[in-house]
């Protein structure tokens, strides 16, 4: 999926193709135009991280005693199956409450214009 931009910073629309997201910066009149790939932000659930939640429980003040430096004992394994876990609660989550992102990330944006009536990629050094 592909999006077009008229300043290579804001981009509007979806198209299956480059040539489509082409065909309306020609119907638009665009001189130069970019045509980046849509891609979607990953699953929110796939960030949670148990290491970086255990840290973010050990710097709390009840935490940071001396009589609780050693309370997370946990394994390797263990912390698997705890992102495991929440993991799969996260995601039911965020399909219940209808959560999921809808937005798409622009990679690989490419800068074109038109050239005698045929679609020409700007090489980036011009």
């Amino acid at each position: 999926m592909f999006s077009l931009s008229a300043d290579g910073e804001n981009y509007n629309g979806r198209f299956d193709t480059v040539a489509a997201a082409a065909n309306i910066a020609q119907l638009l009149d665009y001189r130069h135009f970019w045509i980046g790939e849509l891609t979607p932000p990953p699953a929110p659930e796939s960030l949670w991280n148990a290491e970086d939640w255990l840290e973010h429980v050990s710097v709390q003040d009840e935490y940071a005693l001396e009589q609780a430096a050693d309370w997370n004992g946990s394994t390797e394994e263990q912390r698997t199956e705890l992102e495991v876990q929440v993991r799969k609660v996260m995601g039911e989550w965020l399909d219940r409450h209808g959560l999921r992102p809808a937005f798409f990330n622009v990679y690989n944006a490419k800068a074109y214009q038109f050239v005698g009536g045929v679609l020409t990629e700007i090489p980036e050094n011009v």
